[in-house]
């Protein structure tokens, strides 16, 4: 992320995947989801895997 100067990454290993987000004013702190397994499904309170890659 730093290399491509990106703001967004994403770490999977397909069973497991974590969405990074780069600060905006201090590229030093990245935020990092909570993980998401691959096989999540929707519902009111969680999103799929999927759906959090479209968002």
């Amino acid at each position: 992320m730093v290399v491509n100067n990106l703001r967004y990454g994403i770490i999977t290993s397909y069973v497991r995947t974590w969405f990074l987000k780069r600060d905006q004013d201090n590229a030093n702190i990245v935020y990092i989801s909570p993980m998401v397994p691959i096989n999540q499904q929707h519902t009111e309170s969680q999103a799929s895997c999927i759906s959090c890659m479209l968002l």
